[in-house]
């Protein structure tokens, strides 16, 4: 008798997506390859293209509300996964 062994294959897909303070979706990006890190995902994307190259037109950096300075830029909010810049910080 034969002995068979059955290998599967699994495939994971990422999605990245972004909300606004209303919890409604403003940016997804799903297909990305599940092998890779979020850092070198979020660095394929369109939305960080868009950081990039000044298409997403964030505001121009200013101080915080209630005082005189430095100025802050705007910036995403993500975990540890994804690497630190001038607009993406860590939550803690």
């Amino acid at each position: 008798m034969a002995r068979c062994s059955i290998i599967t294959k699994i495939f994971f897909m990422v999605l990245m997506a972004m909300a606004d303070t209303n919890y409604r979706f403003v940016y997804v990006d799903i297909g990305s390859y599940g092998k890779d890190c979020d850092s070198t995902n979020f660095k394929r994307s369109t939305l960080w293209t868009s950081i990039q190259t000044n298409m997403l037109e964030l505001p121009s950096e200013r101080p915080l509300s209630g005082t005189e300075g430095p100025n802050v830029p705007y910036f995403f909010l993500g975990d540890g996964g994804f690497a630190l810049n001038k607009n993406k910080q860590n939550q803690w």
